[in-house]
């Protein structure tokens, strides 16, 4: 993971953590604008200007009340519940264009209505109408905030007009005070910064989770191909392996039907197709397996297993190949593991893969070895020991991945299809077990399952 993913993550878990103010962000705005980054960007400043504006308010009610004008605090408390029902609107409907309307409309209408009530245009509310179409802007719409904007101007012009022709306006002794100029200026500076703070950070959010969803998207997209090329490569691969056995089978089948062979040549064809038929079957089984467990169909049935029963007979299907390259197999098994609960077909399967990968790999004279023992009262642990050609350590996590070896090209040394790891890994996770490889190159490795003792659940 590369420094600027780290970064990108660090700046992640600062701005979007599981904080209070997030968790009421996600109760606030409905489902289907929290998968859109820029809708779910202008909800939330929605929301957070509603929620300062609600708090604010009060405050503003009560300075105009002090002035001996209880109507313009009304209104302002009026305007509260205009602000409530956009942040509703959010949560109901998940229409950000409505609940932008409400909140501005409702807005200007109330600065408008103080403005033309304290003075007109030289009322200290005036210059708040600056603020709706900056606002509409801020809440994601260019064209809402022009129309604001033109609103705006017109209104401005209009007050400007009846102050021109000096038409008399309710209320025009409180455009003198000075009180109220200095608390509205500095109201309005205050909520133009917080207006520029949230902008910002908005955009910053929404370029993070930009940058996020890129990234995620090349990860997934290199997920893809690589999940494509092993399937191009497990294809042809398959498609070799499954033509070497049949080929034996056909054409050793078609030369004993010639009667041209001797009895002895015969029983010899006969062992070399049933030996190929076999490995097709085997080939085969553990491609059902493997989709077995893919679509979690395959049962466990544990029973009472004699551990050095079980592994004698996987040592017997692996006799001929054991012999016929002279390596020395031992095998040494903990005393308190030799009754085991566990499924006998599954450990069989699992413990079969080990062995032959051990031999296929190991060198004529070598030596493998078999080690059972307890971890914990309820794990034990088998190992497969080879001295073969060993694993580079970059090619370790290629070991346990369906349909993908080492060695994937047409020459290759070691043939296989590149499922059999794999099926152990799954068959015991699927118990609540797990798989690993410990390997020095030219030196050999050891392969080991951890399973549990105890009786498992049908699958």
């Amino acid at each position: 993971m590369n420094r600027y993913w780290c970064e990108l993550i660090t700046e992640a878990r600062f701005l979007q953590g599981k904080s209070m103010l997030n968790r009421i962000y996600s109760q606030l705005i409905s489902g289907h604008l929290k998968h859109d980054i820029i809708a779910y960007a202008n909800a939330k400043n929605i929301i957070n200007v509603a929620v300062i504006s609600i708090i604010a308010i009060p405050f503003y009610a009560l300075i105009y009340y002090f002035f001996n004008d209880p109507k313009v605090s009304y209104l302002l408390l009026v305007l509260s519940i205009f602000f409530l029902f956009s942040i509703w609107i959010i949560q109901a409907t998940g229409s950000l264009t409505m609940s932008r309307e409400i909140f501005v409309g409702s807005l200007f209408v109330c600065l408008f209505w103080i403005s033309y009530n304290t003075g007109g245009f030289h009322s200290s509310a005036a210059i708040w109408l600056a603020l709706p179409p900056l606002l509409a802007i801020v809440f994601g719409n260019i064209y809402s905030g022009i129309f604001w904007g033109v609103v705006g101007i017109v209104s401005f012009l209009v007050l400007f007009l009846l102050s021109d022709y000096n038409v008399p306006l309710p209320n025009s002794h409180i455009s003198n005070s000075l009180l109220l100029d200095v608390y509205s200026r500095s109201g309005l500076v205050i909520v133009m910064f917080l207006l520029a703070y949230f902008f910002d950070l908005g955009k910053r959010d929404a370029i993070l989770k930009l940058e996020l969803a890129k990234q995620e998207s090349d990860y997934l997209s290199q997920k893809a191909q690589e999940a494509v090329r092993a399937k191009n490569e497990f294809l042809e691969n398959m498609s070799h392996e499954l033509r070497t056995p049949l080929n034996s089978i056909m054409g050793f089948a078609e030369l004993m039907t010639s009667n041209k062979i001797n009895p002895e040549t015969h029983n010899e064809l006969n062992n070399i197709i049933l030996s190929s038929s076999k490995d097709l079957t085997k080939m085969i089984e553990n491609m059902l397996d493997m989709s077995q467990i893919e679509l979690e169909q395959i049962e466990f049935i544990p029973t009472d297993v004699s551990l050095p029963k079980l592994i004698d007979e996987v040592k017997l299907i692996h006799n001929d190949l054991i012999s016929g390259k002279n390596l020395q197999l031992s095998i040494i098994i903990n005393p308190t593991i030799k009754m085991i609960k566990t499924d006998p077909d599954k450990l069989r399967l699992m413990l079969s893969c080990y062995l032959s990968n051990a031999i296929k790999f190991s060198d004529k004279n070598k030596k493998i070895e078999i080690r059972a023992f307890p971890l914990s009262t309820n794990e034990f642990c088998i190992e497969v020991e080879d001295q073969g050609i060993g694993i580079k350590k970059e090619d370790l996590n290629k070991l346990f991945t369906p349909f993908t070896q080492i060695d994937m090209s047409a020459t290759k040394k070691y043939q296989g299809i590149g499922i059999e790891l794999a099926l152990t890994h799954r068959i015991a996770e699927a118990q609540g077990g797990r798989v690993g490889v410990k390997s020095e190159i030219g030196k050999g490795s050891i392969f080991f399952i951890i399973l549990p003792k105890k009786e498992q659940n049908q699958m």
